[in-house]
């Protein structure tokens, strides 16, 4: 959406996007159930990009300073490069829908019945909360990494030398396993690199004095670590649809609801898109100058109809991916006896279930992302539970309702929910949300290589990529196609190389 956006702005070229669901957005699409809008990946909004920032406000512009109650008169953000400002817009969402929420960032770890911060700070409460002997043990086990680092064959390797065995065990392995549905000895450290990037104790100790001591520094530098966002009033699918409608009215074509089923190759270019409806089984056949993918690389090379060598083969069919099941549960805020839920008294954005006696991986508090979201935010509480899976696995085979009935119990069972009524629910599925670090994964390059080879193919985004990044790197990735066609640039490598974190 964004490659066809920039396109129809700046060039002579009409998009034809060929979207394979009825939605707009992927997974960053936001789905209304009863007035209650559903934000199935939970997407905070920030940049170290000031073209992707100012990308987004082109659409949805940030609300005022006086609307937030901050009297500083701008947001400053510290970029790849150099700080940047962007001037206070003056807009109040009590008044305008196209809006960019200014959100503060509360995220916790739920483990052993207690919220730990997180990103984990290693301060006086936390502290306490392990108790003197584990906290030694982090230390201990910490120092011990330091001393003797271990050679990073895999994620758990990673982890254990930046945070030492003791807080690995804690606090990320169980989560982190959820996430792949593998064990962290089995993923490629790259994973880490990515999602932890240069975090480690150390830095998140002097991060926190940091900040105790200097209350009005600007956004840290590490995006894991931030503490603010801004956030669509009505959810990132907001962003999209508008987005959408430009693309509609600037001259550009969307196909919903159709699958790309075969893509026909002369020497060493596609030249022919053909895509199947959903629902009739109706097929369209496109032409066209430049062929732009999110496709996941595994389902590309199944569409490829020209000579690919068995090796190639091999490892696109060997690449692996993790599924994942939002599940909305919709609480009332109040108790049979008139006092407050828990949950409703939590300003958390996202809690981190740290607990292997549950399948529950993360829980979002839609009203802390946007009250907007919430058809009756003063007397319900709307949740997105989070599991992953794949569509191999008994939980993604069960029906909406018995999985719907699992997510409550698991509430229960870590305590989370101290209510007996539940005013509604919903289950949304994404199949292949998550590219993984396992498999094939390690000889990827092979499949860049080919692909490279196919001169006016384009690879972006995260699936089309395989690569587990955030939002406004897979807007990049497009912006810089875009680019790459206004001033006819070949070589394609560097989009490989697109790291906004470097």
């Amino acid at each position: 959406m964004t490659a066809a956006y920039e396109l129809l702005s700046r060039t002579d070229y009409i998009p034809i996007i060929i979207e394979m669901s009825q939605d707009v957005g992927g997974l960053s699409k936001t789905v209304n159930f009863n007035g209650n809008y559903l934000d199935i990946g939970g997407h905070r909004f920030f940049t170290k990009n000031e073209r992707v920032l100012k990308w987004w406000f082109k659409f949805l512009p940030p609300q005022g300073r006086k609307s937030t109650g901050d009297s500083r008169p701008k947001f400053k953000y510290r970029g790849i490069e150099s700080e940047f400002e962007v001037e206070d817009s003056g807009l109040d969402p009590e008044f305008r829908d196209e809006i960019m929420l200014v959100r503060e960032r509360v995220s916790r770890i739920y483990h052993d019945g207690q919220f730990f911060n997180y990103p984990v700070k290693i301060n006086y409460k936390t502290l306490k909360q392990l108790g003197i002997i584990k906290s030694f043990r982090i230390l201990l086990t910490y120092l011990y990494s330091k001393i003797f680092p271990r050679k990073e064959n895999s994620l758990e390797d990673f982890y254990i030398n930046r945070f030492g065995k003791e807080l690995y065990l804690t606090f990320f392995k169980s989560y982190t396993e959820k996430v792949c549905g593998k064990e962290c000895s089995e993923i490629s450290p790259d994973w880490g690199r990515l999602r932890i990037k240069n975090i480690s104790l150390i830095k998140i100790i002097r991060n926190y004095l940091v900040r105790i001591t200097n209350k009005d520094k600007v956004q840290t530098e590490d995006s894991s670590l931030i503490e603010s966002f801004l956030y669509p009033k009505f959810g990132p699918g907001q962003l999209w649809q508008l987005v959408a409608d430009s693309v509609l009215k600037k001259g550009g074509k969307i196909h919903f609801g159709h699958e790309v089923v075969k893509l026909d190759c002369d020497d060493d270019e596609i030249r022919r898109v053909t895509a199947k409806n959903s629902f009739t089984g109706e097929e369209i056949s496109v032409s066209g100058d430049v062929i732009i993918s999110t496709i996941p690389i595994k389902e590309l090379f199944e569409c490829l109809n020209c000579l690919i060598p068995q090796r190639v083969r091999e490892i696109a069919h060997g690449l692996e991916y993790r599924d994942f099941l939002s599940v909305g549960i919709l609480l009332p805020k109040r108790k049979s006896d008139g006092t407050l839920t828990m949950l409703s008294t939590l300003k958390d954005n996202w809690i981190y279930i740290q607990d292997s006696r549950v399948q529950l991986g993360r829980v979002q508090i839609v009203n802390n992302w946007s009250p907007y979201m919430v058809s009756n935010p003063e007397n319900s509480v709307w949740l997105c539970l989070e599991y992953f899976s794949s569509s191999s696995e008994n939980m993604w085979l069960m029906s909406d309702e018995q999985i719907i009935d699992i997510a409550s119990k698991e509430l229960r069972t870590i305590g989370l929910i101290d209510c007996e009524e539940i005013l509604g629910s919903k289950l949304i599925r994404v199949n292949k949300a998550y590219p993984s670090y396992t498999g094939t994964y390690k000889n990827l390059s092979e499949l860049v290589e080919f692909t490279n080879k196919l001169k006016n193919l384009y690879l972006i985004g995260r699936n089309g990529m395989h690569f587990y990044n955030s939002q406004d790197h897979s807007i990049l990735t497009a912006m810089t196609v875009a680019d790459d066609l206004v001033f006819g640039k070949k070589n394609k490598s560097h989009l490989w190389e697109i790291r906004l974190d470097d």
